[in-house]
């Protein structure tokens, strides 16, 4: 559900599990994104926040950026199969954590599969890291039952191309952020 508030002067990003993409830069390869953003819940687990979705091929095929209260934690999204980084394991922990009703701002510039991401407080910048978005064939573990109703898991192989792609907004189930101010600009 995106809607527009405007207690705020913002877009509300909630219960939007598949996330949203803007379409017209599908085939855009280097470009830069600036937004400002404000966390209104965290979720179920008092650590989601918003996802920034980058290098969308389509909703089935995408890099995102979470940002979570303690860092960014990258993610994976490919048909239906999540590969997630939490933000200590890619070195993307922020010096202090991202504060409901805050206003930030953040800038994310893709070059190829190099991401930067700042966010700022303010005028003072709070983070700055670059993530690189890994290519190449990933494994995907798939959790199903049989026809006798019994767990089973299987893992199938996907291709990951992170050289260009749209941008969009994601959040998942009781998160709830709001943005404003998007720019998006080819670099």
């Amino acid at each position: 559900m995106v809607n527009c508030r405007s207690q705020k002067g913002a877009y509300e990003i909630t219960d939007a599990s598949t996330g949203f993409i803007y379409s017209d830069i599908l085939n855009w390869n280097n470009y830069k994104l600036s937004f400002d953003f404000q966390i209104a819940n965290w979720g179920t687990n008092d650590d989601g926040g918003l996802g920034i979705i980058i290098r969308a091929n389509d909703l089935a095929q995408y890099g995102m950026l979470q940002i979570k209260r303690s860092g960014i934690g990258p993610h994976l999204y490919i048909n239906g199969g999540w590969k997630v980084w939490q933000p200590k394991d890619v070195n993307m922990v922020f010096d202090e954590p991202v504060k409901v009703d805050s206003w930030y701002k953040c800038e994310i510039s893709c070059d190829k599969s190099t991401v930067n991401i700042k966010i700022f407080l303010k005028r003072r910048r709070i983070f700055d890291r670059i993530w690189v978005i890994p290519a190449g064939v990933f494994m995907f573990k798939f959790d199903y039952k049989d026809e006798n109703n019994k767990d089973q898991s299987s893992y199938m192989p996907f291709s990951l191309t992170p050289e260009y792609g749209s941008i969009g907004f994601r959040a998942w189930g009781p998160e709830k952020a709001f943005i404003k101010n998007v720019v998006v600009k080819k670099i």
